[in-house]
């Protein structure tokens, strides 16, 4: 069976950060195929609206994925971070490709694509907890509210009660896969 993970990170948080390296390292280890969009500098310029910068880079986005040979996998799975959870949905819905996502601390704009497709991992002092709670409650959509974590899913003013989140994280993964 051949399996493929494509990380959409976030706009400050990139794939050597925790979140994305440790999930990079957990599906390696399940012997998934692993790719890394790259935004380059497209949501950099924050003079332009958002719109405007997502138009750039959906174009940049586009170039890269269009030589994955998406047939050739028997499963794929899009793991997104914040903004990356826009890009992550829009990109499927473009390509018409049955994903699995995996939703890190999503953003208002996401929730289109928040269907039965996709696991919630989110904070419960993200600012958006309370959309996604509620979303995931009445569509039924697997979701781990992490107590007390923030946009990053860690605890303000404490790091081993991150790093606790983090292996919570981890181990809710190992579950779904």
């Amino acid at each position: 069976m051949k399996q493929l993970l494509v990380i959409f990170p976030g706009l400050g948080y990139g794939v050597n950060s925790p979140l994305l390296y440790y999930a990079d390292f957990f599906f390696e280890t399940k012997r998934y195929h692993r790719i890394h969009i790259d935004y380059s500098n497209h949501l950099q310029d924050l003079s332009l609206d958002l719109q405007v910068r997502l138009e750039h880079l959906r174009k940049y986005e586009l170039e890269q994925v269009y030589a994955i040979p998406w047939d050739e996998y028997d499963s794929v799975v899009f793991l997104s971070k914040s903004i990356g959870t826009v890009e992550a949905g829009w990109l499927a819905d473009q390509l018409h490709l049955p994903v699995k996502h995996i939703f890190l601390t999503p953003i208002a704009e996401a929730l289109p694509y928040c269907t039965s497709t996709a696991t919630v991992i989110m904070g419960t002092k993200d600012k958006h907890y309370s959309a996604y709670h509620q979303h995931c409650s009445t569509h039924n959509i697997p979701a781990l509210f992490l107590p007390n974590a923030n946009h990053s899913l860690e605890v303000d003013d404490d790091p081993l009660k991150s790093i606790e989140l983090l292996n919570e994280y981890l181990t809710f993964l190992s579950k779904i896969f």
